[in-house]
């Protein structure tokens, strides 16, 4: 994309814009201007483009725009990028891809995105943990294709032991209070998923009350799920694609598994591709 985008300041829309390293190509700094955007921006990395000049857009005078989609260049490392990243602050959408950095990342600035009702992070070649903040507004949420996660813990909902012992006894912890649907896939490395904050006190902790549907493709090593998911009375859909997994293992005889698609309380289930089972299973109420 050639320069001069920077000169249409009263531009309403902009679909796509795809920043590059060429000296005669679109910078980031071409779309600081640009404050009236509204509506989704689709944006692209690419040709050695420095990523740690993205705020050099200037993201956050950009109250209108609603949906960001940041493609981001994977031939260097952007781990300051994101560190100090200032998306628009009224944003409901969001999707990071591409990511190049170290294994450990808080991204703090996500606390302040409380109207995103979707975000979707992937392809981070370099990232072993998750941590994720507490999001009020969010009801949809996909994670795919982080290479180097092997477990996922009590960070990934924003309670880690030393912010739950700040909390008086009386208080009442709501991890991911709206959240609706959880997708997770490529995940070649998972191994463990597990929550130990959600066994310090059913009372004082709830964690995805409303989740409606939980999607898991193609993580082989996952062994098994939480508790919290397991006993969930609100889920309406889980799906199990190609992830070997002794979720009913642990919980139940193999032999036994297909009684517990029927009676688990869950509307609609399928695990199917799955090397545990001999054929695949699959239950859906009327």
């Amino acid at each position: 994309m050639p320069r001069g985008i920077e000169r249409l300041t009263c531009l309403r829309t902009l679909d796509k814009v795809v920043v590059s390293g060429d000296k005669k190509a679109c910078k980031f700094e071409c779309l600081r201007n640009l404050n009236h955007l509204g509506g989704q921006l689709w944006m692209k990395c690419r040709g050695g483009v420095d990523v740690g000049e993205i705020n050099k857009a200037e993201f956050k005078n950009k109250t209108k725009l609603l949906g960001l989609w940041a493609l981001l260049s994977s031939e260097v490392s952007n781990e300051e990028a994101l560190e100090d990243f200032q998306p628009p602050p009224n944003l409901e959408e969001l999707t990071l891809s591409g990511y190049r950095g170290a294994s450990r990342l808080s991204l703090n600035w996500m606390m302040s995105l409380t109207k995103l009702k979707k975000l979707e992070l992937g392809s981070w070649s370099c990232f072993e943990r998750l941590s994720l903040a507490k999001l009020p507004c969010l009801e949809s949420l996909s994670i795919w294709k982080m290479e180097s996660v092997k477990s996922v813990g009590d960070e990934f909902v924003g309670m880690e032991s030393d912010n739950i012992s700040s909390f008086s006894s009386s208080s009442l912890l709501i991890a991911f209070r709206k959240l609706q649907s959880l997708q997770i896939a490529g995940m070649e490395d998972w191994e463990e998923w597990d929550c130990g904050a959600s066994g310090r006190g059913e009372e004082q902790i709830k964690i995805m009350p409303c989740l409606r549907s939980l999607r898991i493709y193609s993580c082989p090593k996952l062994k098994t799920l939480p508790d919290y998911l397991l006993q969930s009375t609100t889920l309406e859909e889980l799906d199990i694609h190609y992830s070997f997994s002794d979720i009913l293992e642990r919980r139940y005889r193999v032999e036994e598994a297909e009684n517990w698609v029927k009676d688990c309380g869950i509307p609609k289930i399928r695990i199917y591709e799955n090397p545990m089972f001999s054929d695949d299973l699959e239950s859906s109420s009327p």
